[in-house]
């Protein structure tokens, strides 16, 4: 029924909209009830998904980079799913040693003034464990653009888990420590259910061909992994380090419950990025293994077209409404504080989706070392930022600190996608995009003041709705998204008899 790419990709968006849409409601009505609570959660989550790029030792990388390599017709693929889960087992049994030993050290960073939550250190563990497996067949699976199912139990299952737990301790039902082990609970339930469905595509890959793996594949195969893991790490520096580093210097969880409040709704910005970037992956792998420069620039600017259309229309409708969200919401004054930073890790979004799929065309080239390169120059940097501007800023300051890694991150990857591949991601557009977005927003805020936030939401919404759309139509501001309305549209018409 969605067996093409296009489809696969709508019904994802579909699947995050609806995880958002609850992510948005519990961190508005649910997660303010017990910040603290909250923030123990979020930091616990943050934290096991900053280490697991140790865990999947590369497998991620070659899940994606190596398939075609290992491809064969009766789908056996000489093994490749076992290969990678080997290496996704290896790295597990590694990081477990390597935790209990360092344990006490890392565990300072989570000291709290309420010395009833220092106790939950140890479950990061295996939180990340099994969001690393999770994580590794959710990339596999891209290879057969299959994107509903790991949506559905790596992502949206968590979005019904989450405030369900924290809900019920609110009420009075269960403890923190059952929070905490609900939270393990998810992923294993998640993981189980990835596995069972990889099962039903593709049991015959698990059993290993060893004859294929000759020396010298295994060798290129291990370098390849050894600079992803690297490049990996630094990417959930720039991603998470903000998050870990807040609790490190200011170890009240409030304030990582108020940081999170604002990076979760900006992630909502994130949703074309999502879909798009698990279906245009391994078409980007594919092209430059083809070499067929003409198409990757095509995709290259189609995809940047879309994600910045997209992009700057959800955070201009999230900045106008902001002050009637705080307006209703439980501890909405102490929230309020926080506004700079959903500014700036919006503009971080915009400026990653607007600079298109850099990331991914390095990183499935010849050149794919140079992410590694950058990537520590640029988690490094993330982190010595966000430790003076968070001690001079505040929250905020690690919002500050994202938005200046990033952007020196993306113009160093358009430069390099430039030089070495001769491509751009831009058109005259993208400022007629950005005009019109900010205008249509500027009108939508000076909408009457109602003195209810919801009726406010509304009218500011539609307005700006209208507004933007109908600039982005006449003008064409993307060709490709034109295309899928206009289609869409006359396919409604013609189920109304039209």
């Amino acid at each position: 029924m969605f067996n093409s790419p296009g489809k696969q990709s709508v019904v994802r968006i579909l699947i995050s909209v609806a995880g958002y849409i609850i992510g948005a409601l519990s961190t508005l009505f649910i997660y303010p009830l017990d910040m603290k609570l909250h923030g123990l959660s979020t930091f616990l989550l943050t934290a096991s998904l900053m280490f697991a790029p140790f865990i999947l030792v590369g497998s991620g990388a070659v899940a994606i980079n190596n398939y075609n390599e290992f491809k064969t017709e009766d789908k056996r693929d000489n093994g490749f799913l076992g290969v990678i889960i080997s290496m996704y087992l290896l790295g597990s049994l590694i990081f477990a040693l390597l935790f209990f030993v360092g344990g006490d050290w890392l565990s300072h960073f989570f000291e709290s003034r309420d010395a009833d939550y220092n106790k939950y250190f140890m479950y990061i563990l295996p939180l990340t464990i099994l969001q690393a497996g999770c994580a590794l067949i959710d990339v596999y699976l891209n290879n057969f653009t299959k994107v509903i199912i790991p949506a559905l139990f790596k992502e949206f299952l968590l979005k019904l888990t989450l405030p369900l737990l924290i809900g019920l301790h609110i009420l009075g039902y269960i403890s923190i420590e059952h929070v905490v082990w609900g939270l393990v609970g998810n992923y294993v339930l998640a993981l189980v259910l990835l596995l069972i469905y990889t099962a039903y595509l593709r049991k015959e890959s698990f059993v290993i061909n060893f004859s294929f793996l000759t020396g010298d594949r295994v060798r290129r195969i291990m370098h390849y992994a050894f600079f992803a893991i690297l490049s990996a790490f630094g990417n959930q520096l720039v991603l998470y380090i903000d998050t870990v580093m807040i609790k490190a210097i200011l170890p009240d969880f409030k304030y990582v419950s108020i940081y999170n409040m604002h990076s979760s709704i900006s992630n909502f910005i994130n949703i074309p990025v999502i879909a798009i970037i698990s279906v245009a992956s391994p078409i980007v792998a594919r092209y430059l293994s083809e070499n067929d420069m003409g198409k990757l620039a095509g995709l290259y600017r189609s995809t940047s077209s879309i994600m910045l259309l997209l992009g700057t229309f959800l955070l201009m409708g999230i900045l106008i409404n902001m002050e009637s969200v705080y307006a209703f919401m439980s501890n909405g004054d102490a929230y309020s504080l926080g506004f700079m930073i959903i500014v700036f890790l919006g503009l971080t979004k915009i400026v990653d989706m607007g600079t298109g799929l850099n990331g991914q065309i390095i990183g499935y080239s010849q050149y794919y070392r140079i992410n590694f390169y950058t990537l520590i120059v640029l988690g490094l940097s993330n982190a010595i930022l966000n430790y003076f501007l968070i001690h001079t800023m505040g929250v905020t300051g690690a919002a500050l600190a994202t938005l200046i890694s990033m952007v020196l991150y993306n113009l160093f990857k358009l430069y390099y996608v430039r030089k070495k591949f001769g491509i751009w991601p831009f058109s005259n557009k993208d400022i007629l995009i950005i005009m019109f977005a900010i205008l249509s927003a500027l009108a939508a805020y000076m909408a009457p003041n109602t003195g209810n936030p919801y009726i406010q939401i509304l009218i500011r919404t539609t307005l700006f709705t209208v507004l933007f759309w109908a600039a982005a139509l006449y003008f064409n501001l993307s060709p490709r998204v034109t295309i899928i309305i206009k289609d869409n549209w006359k396919k409604f018409r013609k189920g109304l008899g039209k």
